[in-house]
Formats: structure tokens, C-alpha cells, sequence
């Protein structure tokens, strides 16, 4: 069904180049079983995996860590790539825990909240972090209506400014935070 889904939506065409690096991030740190509605079921990434192998795409990871609360070295992965065509690539809280220290979130979303720590990761790389100030990123549901400085997403479309989105892609978020680093 998921490859149907893929064919039908045509994705393949979208990404465009096969040479790109696809990261796949679903949730599949078992806390719960997928039947729980607690994680993304197995046979789903195995269709994305496949659908875009089956295109010529093999850049691929899947990139994973562990819940809230948990530990990442003591988290269980599903198996997968038994032949190792695709990496997983588990994140360390830590390096998370460090870069949410810039966010101020209220009832965030995990797909907005990943994009922005992707964002800023990207942004320690390029050696811009030393602009931003600690606890000067809104995000989430919960600024809603809220008036601000510096936002992401549509939730905080009130602020001064904002990256609209929801969810805002990573590099709309790392070039809006180049721009307004020193917002606050």
C-alpha cells in the first residue's frame, strides 16, 4: 500500500536528483508497538525504503532516537536492513539537548521541533549559533494568537517574525534564523 501510495503521488519525480542524501524519520523507538499507535509501523518505512531503492535512490539513512525520558544507547531499533544497503543512524540526546536550549517551546509538534533542531544543528556547523540567544525561538501550538519576537511555524505567525509553515522545512528555517539572529 505504501509504495502504491509513493508510485501514485509520484515522489520519485519530486526528489529529482538520485545522487541526493533522503534521510527517512519515522518514530520506531520501541516504547510501544506500532499496533499502539505508538510508533510508525515497520511495513510502512520498509515501502518508502523500497519505493525509493526501486528508483534508483540508495543515499539513504533512517534517522532515529530515543523518546522523551529515554536513553538513546538502550533504545531497540527494528532490523531494517539486514543487508546494510541502509544506514540508521541513531541520534545522541545529548547533541539535542544542547541545541534545544535556543527553543522555547509551547505544546510543539515533533515534526516542527525536529525540523528546527535539524535547522539549528546546520547552523552550529556553519558556526551561527553564537548570535542566537538561549530560550529565543517560539514554537508550537501554544503561541497561538501570541505576540512575540522570533518564531517558527504557523502557530507563531503573530511574532515580529516568523517562518511560516507547518511544518517549515529545515532549510526555510536554518536561512530565516541567518537572517534575524540577532532578534533577541
Amino acid at each position: 500500500m505504501t509504495i502504491k501510495i509513493l508510485q501514485e503521488a509520484d515522489i520519485a519525480k519530486d526528489i529529482g536528483d538520485k545522487n541526493k542524501y533522503i534521510g527517512i524519520k519515522p518514530n520506531l523507538v520501541i516504547a510501544d508497538t506500532a499496533e499502539g499507535g505508538a510508533v510508525t509501523h515497520p511495513e510502512i518505512v520498509d515501502g518508502v525504503i523500497t519505493y525509493l531503492q526501486e528508483n534508483d535512490f540508495h543515499n539513504l539513512v533512517v534517522l532515529e532516537g530515543s523518546w522523551i525520558g529515554d536513553r538513546t544507547e538502550k533504545a531497540t531499533i527494528h532490523d531494517l536492513s539486514p543487508d546494510g544497503s541502509v544506514d540508521i543512524l541513531v541520534s545522541p540526546r545529548g547533541k539535542v539537548k544542547k541545541l534545544s536550549a535556543y527553543v522555547a517551546p509551547k505544546d510543539a509538534c515533533s515534526a516542527c521541533y525536529g525540523s528546527l533542531i535539524y535547522a539549528l544543528d546546520r547552523l552550529k556547523e556553519e558556526g551561527y549559533l553564537s548570535g542566537i540567544s538561549q530560550h529565543s525561538i517560539a514554537i508550537g501550538q501554544g503561541y497561538k494568537g501570541q505576540s512575540g519576537i522570533l518564531g517558527v511555524g504557523n502557530c507563531t505567525r503573530c511574532f515580529e517574525k516568523s517562518v511560516p509553515g507547518c511544518t517549515p522545512k529545515a532549510t526555510e528555517i536554518v536561512k530565516f534564523l541567518k537572517e534575524n539572529k540577532n532578534q533577541r
